[in-house]
């Protein structure tokens, strides 16, 4: 703060020495009587200069400071997908999971891609639109891990609050989680280019 004071007072002292040196050239001729109004408009002008670059330079470090809570969370949620991966137990051939974790990773998830979604909407309306950015939505990756249908027991199946999978469901299961992480990363690069 007391750079930017002796800033202003050299600046000024420099236009001072450079008015008096060119006054006595006879090049610009002036007027050298007092005007109050002059003076005012100089003042407001200099005023409505400073307020407006304070509330621009304040916009776009809002603007920058909102940028990197997105890209946090986008993290975020790469995380926890990440997380959710490495929480499958594999036993005897079959993939185990236990449905707390679904349930609750799931919501977890969904809280933060929607307060994302309201961060992008608020701070980049056209990001939002454009068709570089990705929604991202867990209801499939839920489906999937959940629905198990009469007959198919061995395919997917839910004993004891533990989910039981096949190694195809299985995949099935990650190849959902990879395509949910690369939209976080892909989302990721387009506010960064923002």
């Amino acid at each position: 703060m007391h750079m930017k004071k002796a800033n202003i007072l050299i600046i000024f002292s420099l236009g001072w020495i450079v008015g008096l040196i060119l006054s006595n050239l006879n090049f610009f001729f002036y007027d050298n009587k007092f005007n109050i109004f002059e003076l005012l408009y100089f003042i407001c002008n200099a005023l409505l200069t400073v307020y407006v670059a304070y509330i621009i330079s304040q916009s776009i470090e809002s603007k920058k400071g909102e940028k990197g809570i997105i890209i946090e969370k986008a993290n975020e949620i790469d995380e926890l997908l990440k997380d959710l991966q490495n929480k499958f137990v594999e036993r005897n051939g079959k993939y185990t999971i236990n449905n707390l974790t679904i349930v609750g990773q799931s919501k977890v998830i969904n809280m933060i891609i929607n307060q994302t979604r309201k961060s992008v909407k608020r701070y980049y309306k056209d990001i939002e639109d454009s068709d570089d950015f990705k929604q991202i939505n867990i209801r499939k990756l839920v489906r999937i891990c959940t629905n198990s249908q009469p007959g198919k027991e061995d395919v997917i199946k839910c004993e004891n609050d533990i989910w039981t999978y096949s190694p195809d469901k299985y995949v099935e299961i990650i190849n959902e989680l990879q395509r949910l992480r690369e939209l976080c990363y892909l989302n990721k690069l387009v506010l960064n280019k923002a």
